[in-house]
């Protein structure tokens, strides 16, 4: 399935929006992630505290609300290295799971056309060059 998507990349990870669910995967570099739903509407405002260092960039949009209001973010994250691009994802949800452990392997591209592989009973995602 192709769908539009939002990417950013951060010091230590970066951060993923897909247009289909309103979604924000936050992709650390110690391998864990986050999901959250994408709350922000155009003309909310953005403030988040602080500066970026030369050469690094505050996230912005729905990207910098969700940073700006969740602290730990801009903790575990550091500052954007890159600004925001749009582009075309490929998705694949693979059904799986068995008993009580019921739920979805999903695996989607980076603008780059690498895969990222979350797996969601750990927390934890792969990347596939």
């Amino acid at each position: 399935e192709l769908v539009w998507a939002a990417y950013e990349s951060f010091e230590h990870g970066h951060i993923i929006w897909r247009d289909d669910t309103r979604e924000i995967y936050i992709l650390y570099d110690d391998s864990s992630y986050e999901l959250y739903k994408d709350t922000w509407q155009e003309g909310d405002p953005v403030n988040i505290p602080g500066t970026p260092p030369p050469g690094l960039f505050a996230p912005v949009r729905g990207f910098g609300n969700l940073y700006a209001n969740q602290p730990h973010l801009q903790e575990r994250l550091g500052w954007a290295t890159a600004t925001e691009v749009g582009y075309t994802m490929t998705v694949e949800t693979v059904p799986g799971g068995s008993g009580r452990y019921r739920g979805a392997s999903t695996f989607f591209t980076l603008p780059d056309n690498r895969v990222v592989s979350l797996y969601p009973f750990s927390s934890t995602w792969r990347l596939f060059p």
